[in-house]
């Protein structure tokens, strides 16, 4: 015969850890999750991530493949700026205009965009490898700046008031280790490439065969090979500056794949984990929980396609890249560096971006490959008109295999703190293999008294005897959204007959 003893709640009190796939799911963290898409950990509660509105941000032809967002004030004035493959826009209030066209800019290679000082006002600065450094003084049309030679930058970049450029080809001599400088800026003239003060050199230490960006960090600049790290800085005399190789045998993995938080980086490595590095001697991985998805799915053909962008009101960094065989990136993940968790997700075929802030409001700025600039502005319910399919899945609930030959668990309930719209709850008894439908309810929008309340209790009734199981909650409704912040699972422990 069976004995029954007494009902146990098995609580994960809040799955907000974030997605952990480096540890096998019987060991994870019982907050953590060891499969999620389209969610968001924030604040101890996960919820259905948001998306972009179906309109585009701003109207007008936008030709080639967008790559590059790019914000600066001028006079007061906020100019947004997109550049595609064939194209620089630009806009203030109003629709995207050209200013540049007929550029051969490439995806892989991306466009580099800065803003600098000289002659009394700030002018944009922009170039790639394949169009030569241009000049913008925010209105009429983009010039070339002028120079003995034509030079092509990977990266432009205004430091101690001169203009660098890193990664040059010079008319038709690549220099891919390469950074040159221009004379002060106090001169007014930010683009003489040639009086004294001015010059160039080769970054021969630290491994790799190519700069791929350089960022500013404190009071230095962060030069990212594609297998080193060096600092640059600023030591006046005939040297002007100096560098130092800080990490060796890791680099950048794509020249768009990081983000700047000022006294730090966060970046996608070559060796496809994501680091945090602050310009010290070592780096912090932050991205071990990700790093074997982000390994196996990569498409590496296209793997120079990979961007991030940043949202620092959320404190949350997007990472997209391209899996599969995908020729631009489909998947995107996010770290929040406040909670220190990831989450992964899904999108429309994405070919660049950037952070925009007019008028002191931070925007998150997605490009979709077929030429259509969105605002990822955490209110869309859906990613355009379709719906976002989201969900998280528990660790495994495990009975060691001496204690289920005396007594096993009856699995009745599982209770969930949650607030929004329709939830629905599976079981797996097979690690996730396969998964059965338990029910589909709609949560409450109201306690037990009547009371409107944002999070309310709410059950989820079934049975079922197992050794091993892990639940998973889901919607994938258009124009709906949820959000947990507890898990309560139900079972009594039944010994089996004839044991002790």
């Amino acid at each position: 015969m069976t004995v029954p003893s007494r009902t146990k709640i098995y609580p994960i009190y809040s799955p907000a850890r974030g997605v952990v796939l480096n540890v096998p799911p019987p060991f994870l963290d019982p907050r953590a999750t060891p499969d999620a898409q389209n969610v968001r950990f924030y604040d101890s509660i996960v919820e259905k991530r948001t998306g972009y509105p179906s309109t585009a941000y701003a109207a007008g032809t936008i030709t080639g493949v967008p790559i590059k967002l790019y914000t600066y004030t001028k006079a007061g004035v906020d100019f947004e700026m997109l550049a595609t493959t064939t194209d620089l826009y630009w806009r203030t209030t109003g629709d995207w205009a050209s200013i540049k066209s007929s550029m051969t800019n490439t995806v892989t290679s991306r466009v580099t965009m800065c803003t600098m000082f000289n002659t009394n006002t700030f002018n944009l600065y922009f170039g790639s490898k394949e169009t030569g450094a241009q000049i913008w003084i925010g209105s009429g049309n983009c010039a070339a700046i002028t120079a003995a030679a034509v030079y092509y930058p990977k990266i432009m970049l205004p430091y101690q008031f001169r203009l660098l450029l890193f990664n040059v080809k010079e008319d038709t001599t690549d220099y891919p280790i390469k950074f040159r400088y221009t004379i002060p800026n106090p001169t007014n003239i930010a683009t003489d490439w040639t009086a004294t003060g001015s010059g160039s050199r080769n970054m021969i230490q630290g491994a790799g065969t190519e700069i791929m960006n350089a960022v500013a960090i404190k009071d230095y600049v962060g030069v990212y090979k594609d297998k080193s790290i060096s600092v640059l800085d600023y030591v006046g005399g005939s040297s002007i500056f100096a560098t130092a190789v800080h990490i060796e045998g890791i680099g950048l993995l794509a020249t768009d794949a990081i983000v700047n938080l000022g006294t730090s980086h966060i970046f996608l490595a070559s060796d496809y984990n994501i680091y945090e590095w602050n310009g010290g001697w070592e780096l912090i991985p932050i991205g071990n929980a990700v790093k074997k998805y982000i390994k196996a799915n990569i498409y590496k053909t296209n793997k120079l396609r990979c961007f991030a962008v940043a949202n620092y009101e959320k404190t949350e960094a997007h990472f997209f890249i391209p899996i599969g065989t995908d020729a631009y990136p489909t998947r995107f993940l996010t770290y929040n560096w406040t909670d220190k968790t990831w989450a992964l997700n899904t999108c429309a075929s994405c070919s660049g971006g950037g952070n925009l802030n007019t008028s002191g409001v931070e925007k998150s700025i997605i490009a979709l490959s077929i030429g259509t600039v969105h605002n990822y502005d955490y209110s869309s319910e859906n990613d355009g008109a379709a719906a976002i399919d989201s969900y998280f899945t528990t660790p495994d609930v495990t009975v060691d295999k001496e204690e289920y030959k005396i007594k096993r668990k009856d699995f009745k309930n599982v209770y969930v703190d949650a607030k929004g719209d329709d939830l629905s709850m599976y079981y797996s008894i097979n690690e996730g293999s396969t998964w059965s439908d338990v029910d589909t309810d709609a949560l409450k929008i109201v306690d037990e008294e009547g009371n409107a309340s944002d999070y309310n209790l709410n059950s989820f009734n079934y049975a079922k005897a197992a050794r091993n199981i892990r639940f998973k909650f889901a919607n994938a409704n258009t124009d709906e959204s949820y959000a947990v912040r507890f898990v309560g699972i139900e079972h009594k422990d039944i010994r089996q007959s004839g044991r002790k």
